[in-house]
């Protein structure tokens, strides 16, 4: 499941739901569909001493930007509902909410006293004056948390052994590292994958490991990217600033090649 979001330093609402009888999932964006119901078969579970917001409690990457007023309804609220909170109009017609957080508050040392209270823990968090329109900030002043994503660590070292699997043959185990390699240590089978994120090395890796896992489709969409990236150079002998050197060039083109070669060309 996936929205598109404009970068444009604006508030956007963002909410999710999910039908527990139909097993089925939803995103909605400025009060609008963003997508259609969508298949999820794992139960999600809401479970307070574990709730983190904008993190990754098991890999820790997690969102770069500003959050604020989280909340968690007991049921699946309609559309209509959603499109008044976008507005800054919350219903009072679904209950008492299990989760409510502003994240905003007077000033940055009334956010550091509320830091450590009430389970609250705030960490890689810097509390922010806010200067932009808000649909439920009525005041001028106010400060609200804006995360920093800390990124995966381990980057290389899950790509050096996806990379080693994928020559002894271990396909399947070869796509799992290679995509967490990438995606921050989650597998998603369903990455999209983005030029130049990654390396790549890792893109023409994953790349081949599809084909291998007879993941015919998304092969044939990483083969086109890697290829529009990679045909940007040529193989010469000198070296210009800012470019890749002669022996990475040849390294890149060498799997390049090897990958064109399992669609036939």
């Amino acid at each position: 499941m996936d929205v598109s979001y404009p970068y444009d330093e604006k508030w956007h609402h963002v909410a999710m739901t999910y039908d527990a009888n139909k097993k089925e999932a939803m995103l909605y964006f400025d009060g609008k569909p963003g997508t259609v119901p969508t298949s999820y078969e794992s139960p999600l579970i809401f479970d307070p001493k574990r709730l983190r917001i904008g993190d990754n409690e098991f890999h820790g990457m997690g969102f770069t930007g500003g959050i604020t007023d989280v909340t968690i309804w007991p049921e699946v609220l309609n559309a209509e509902a959603i499109s008044r909170h976008a507005r800054g109009e919350i219903s009072t017609d679904f209950g008492k909410t299990l989760f409510s957080l502003p994240l905003r508050f007077t000033n940055t040392e009334e956010a550091r006293q509320a830091n450590g209270s009430a389970g609250f823990d705030a960490q890689n968090v810097t509390w922010r004056s806010a200067n932009v329109d808000h649909p439920m900030a009525k005041d001028q002043n106010w400060v609200f948390a804006q995360f920093r994503s800390q990124w995966f660590r381990h980057q290389q070292a899950f790509g050096a052994l996806g990379a080693l699997d994928y020559r002894r043959g271990n396909y399947q185990r070869a796509l799992e590292l290679l995509i967490q390699s990438v995606n921050n240590g989650r597998y998603m089978p369903e990455l999209k994958l983005r030029t130049g994120f990654g390396g790549n090395v890792a893109a023409l890796s994953i790349a081949m490991a599809m084909k291998k896992c007879d993941h015919h489709d998304e092969y044939e969409r990483y083969r086109r990217t890697v290829n529009e990236q990679l045909n940007k150079f040529d193989m010469r002998t000198w070296e210009n600033s800012g470019e890749l050197d002669v022996m990475e060039r040849i390294k890149l083109k060498t799997l390049q090649r090897e990958m064109n070669a399992l669609a036939g060309e």
